[in-house]
């Protein structure tokens, strides 16, 4: 892993995780909330290897759980999302994504994380999701999803 990438990811998702908490978590569309830190997670997990992407997601669910007062619920939908599919991740590192194959991936990864979030609150009864669980798991999907390709086709690389 090189440092300056390394500082460079770390202060990107910085910057997500802030404008996320001060922005982003504000704009709702049909009582459905952008995840933000899934398409950061995504980027780590096509630049990064298993350990470190691991790292980043159970840091960035923490972070995210210690701010939207969630503890533990994004940790560990995040970690376990990433430690499922890092497989499949690692197979497209090489290779330069056509849209409909990040979009792919960006879905495949935000499906499995909403599904893990949705499922874990039914158990523990501290978020209330506001709206039937298949609403949430697909509109916080769908949301993501556009939100992911503007940003993947306004990024540099």
């Amino acid at each position: 892993m090189n440092q300056s990438s390394a500082l460079r990811m770390i202060l990107l998702g910085v910057v997500m995780l802030l404008s996320y908490i001060m922005l982003f978590q504000h704009v709702v569309i049909a009582r459905v909330s952008l995840d933000l830190m899934a398409i950061y997670l995504v980027w780590v997990m096509m630049a990064f290897p298993r350990f470190e992407s691991t790292i980043f997601a159970s840091v960035v669910g923490f972070l995210l759980d210690a701010m939207t007062d969630q503890w533990g619920l994004n940790m560990f939908a995040y970690t376990a999302s990433v430690i499922l599919l890092y497989g499949v991740f690692e197979r497209f590192r090489d290779i330069r994504l056509l849209d409909w194959q990040y979009l792919t991936l960006l879905l495949g990864f935000i499906l499995l994380k909403t599904s893990l979030f949705a499922i874990t609150t039914l158990f523990t009864n501290s978020v209330d999701l506001a709206q039937p669980m298949w609403m949430f798991i697909l509109g916080t999907s769908i949301y993501t999803v556009i939100v992911g390709y503007i940003v993947n086709a306004i990024s540099p690389s």
